[in-house]
C-alpha cells in the first residue's frame, strides 16, 4: 500500500490505531503519547516525540527528507493546527 495513503488513513483512525500505523512506518513516538484525529505528517523518518506528550488535532509535521528532522520531547503539549516544518537543502 501506498506511504502517503497510510499517512493520510492513520490521521483519520482512533488514537490506539492511528498511533500503530505511524510507528509501523517509522514514527518514533514514546509511551503515553496522545495524537488528536487529524494529525498530518509528511516524510515521517525524521520525526520523533517523546513521552507523555499530546498532538492536537491539525497539526501539521514536514519533515521535507534529506537530514532534516523534528524532535518533540517529553511532557509536550501542542494545540490546534500548527505547522511544524523542517528543511534540508542537501
Amino acid at each position: 500500500m501506498n506511504h502517503r495513503l497510510l499517512l493520510s488513513l492513520a490521521s483519520k483512525m482512533p488514537m490506539k490505531i492511528g498511533i500503530k500505523i505511524y510507528r509501523a512506518l517509522g514514527v518514533k513516538i514514546g509511551y503515553g503519547t496522545e495524537i488528536s484525529r487529524g494529525f498530518y505528517i509528511d516524510m515521517c523518518s525524521g520525526f520523533s516525540v517523546g513521552r507523555n506528550s499530546f498532538l492536537n488535532y491539525g497539526v501539521h509535521c514536514y519533515c521535507g527528507g534529506g537530514n532534516s528532522q523534528i524532535a518533540i520531547g517529553d511532557n509536550v503539549f501542542i494545540g490546534p493546527e500548527v505547522s511544524m516544518c523542517g528543511a534540508s537543502h542537501e
